[in-house]
């Protein structure tokens, strides 16, 4: 008897899968990108799911390199620590707990960092301590000078839209 799962997001059902994987004996090793099947299902305990027999992260999730942990929550995206399994968010980022009722966040990056356009990384932000110009968050026009994240020439900071952008120059008429 062949069996075939459909994972959701929710814990409930992640544990209901382990579960039943684990009573048919399912070796649930399947790691990020490896190959799935009903006898050779994803760890649910990952946050993977199979999908066209290739193991996949959750939507909202990201693959990292930490074998531990191969799928973390990206920034925007559902994240809780109070669990056996707890849903993790990616680098220089945590779990904002809104609601202490809810044991349920969101993702958000660390202060002094910024999201990239994919909200799967947080780079550093503006005036923040850098050492090459990769630490620095790009999609805000910052690069890496004197060890500080800062506008390029020509640019200001803007506080309200987190960016740099084109100092306007007036030229008025004595």
């Amino acid at each position: 008897m062949a069996a075939c799962f459909i994972l959701a997001a929710t814990p409930l059902i992640l544990d209901a899968k382990a579960q039943v994987a684990e009573e048919l004996n399912f070796d649930l090793t399947a790691e990020e990108s490896g190959p799935c099947s009903p006898t050779n299902p994803c760890n649910p305990d990952m946050w993977l799911y199979c999908n066209n027999s290739i193991c996949r992260c959750l939507d909202g999730m990201v693959v990292t390199s930490d074998t531990s942990k191969p799928c973390v929550s990206k920034i925007d995206s559902p994240c809780f620590l109070a669990s056996a399994k707890p849903m993790q968010c990616i680098e220089n980022a945590f779990c904002l707990d809104l609601d202490p009722i809810n044991p349920n966040g969101t993702c958000a990056c660390n202060d002094g960092y910024l999201p990239e356009p994919n909200k799967e990384t947080c780079k550093l932000g503006f005036e923040q301590e850098c050492e090459r110009h990769a630490d620095c968050n790009e999609y805000a026009l910052l690069k890496c000078m004197n060890q500080q994240c800062v506008c390029k020439d020509g640019q200001i900071w803007d506080m309200i839209n987190s960016k740099c952008i084109l100092l306007e120059v007036s030229h008025s008429i004595v």
